[in-house]
């Protein structure tokens, strides 16, 4: 056995470790890269979520007022377009129409 051990030729064993360790580093690189994106995605939603509530609690204002008095005000009016004002850039157009 421990002659075995002995007849091992350690420059190709050397070689071969070597040659496996840039794949490896590139697969963790990308592995690190990958949950990157997604914590970059998630922070983007969330910071987005503020101003889509904003926008959600303008219309919401505007149903209630219809659903309450059964008409809408020039002041009322105007205060649903202010507070929607970014809706086609928070939902898209399809949201938006």
């Amino acid at each position: 056995m421990i002659a075995n051990l002995c007849l091992v030729d350690w420059g190709k064993v050397v070689r071969v470790f070597s040659a496996l360790l840039t794949p490896v580093i590139a697969l963790l690189a990308n592995g690190i890269a990958l949950q990157q994106h997604k914590t970059n995605r998630n922070q983007f939603r969330l910071a987005l979520l503020d101003k889509r509530i904003k926008v959600f609690n303008g219309a919401g204002e505007l149903i209630a007022t219809v659903l309450g008095e059964a008409k809408i005000g020039s002041d009322g009016l105007a205060k649903f377009l202010w507070e929607t004002r970014e809706g086609g850039f928070l939902f898209g157009p399809d949201i938006t129409a």
